[in-house]
């Protein structure tokens, strides 16, 4: 079976990356930008994101995936991965985000719900939401210098989403787009 970058961040959260004690944070503070710009991005957040690395094999070689979440409380917040892919099925930016999505739905079980394009920064991307039996996620996607970048809001299946979700959406940056 083929392994997606974005398949792996949705499946972290789903298995409670949100409730693990290593990402309490204490978000009494005011927000203030983070960047990563090795990864390509930066973003506001009432927190630094807590930061995981893992090696994931694909169907196109190992993947070296960087997540970064920001809690929000109530078992929801927003993550962020960044992968670097190697290799890509098609030379078409918009055949490999549908490609990203359709394996991160099925890696979830899940079902989509509504999709659209958006372009950030004059970067085209993909923006779904889907949802499964436990939680429901607004995911938007962007490939930028072969990199897999993602974002994810996750919440369970009967909540709204995080105060200070959309928020962080909205701050989301790409980073050294000059040189797409």
């Amino acid at each position: 079976m083929r392994r997606h970058p974005a398949a792996l961040l949705i499946c972290l959260a789903v298995t409670g990356l949100f409730t693990s004690p290593l990402l309490a944070q204490n978000t009494a503070g005011g927000w203030k930008e983070y960047s990563y710009s090795a990864d390509g991005f930066a973003v506001s957040a009432p927190a630094a994101p807590a930061f995981t690395r893992q090696d994931q094999p694909t169907g196109t070689g190992p993947v070296e995936t960087h997540n970064y979440a920001i809690e929000l409380g109530h078992n929801s917040g927003v993550m962020i991965s960044a992968a670097q892919v190697q290799s890509m099925k098609s030379d078409s930016v918009k055949t490999n985000l549908q490609n990203a999505k359709e394996g991160a739905i099925r890696a979830v079980n899940g079902k989509l719900i509504s999709e659209h394009e958006i372009t950030l920064q004059g970067i085209p991307g993909i923006e779904f939401e889907a949802a499964n039996d436990q939680f429901h996620t607004r995911v938007r996607m962007y490939l930028l210098n072969k990199r897999l970048i993602t974002m994810m809001m996750i919440a369970p299946r009967e909540a709204a989403y995080a105060a200070g979700a959309d928020r962080v959406f909205a701050s989301f940056k790409l980073l050294g787009v000059a040189g797409k």
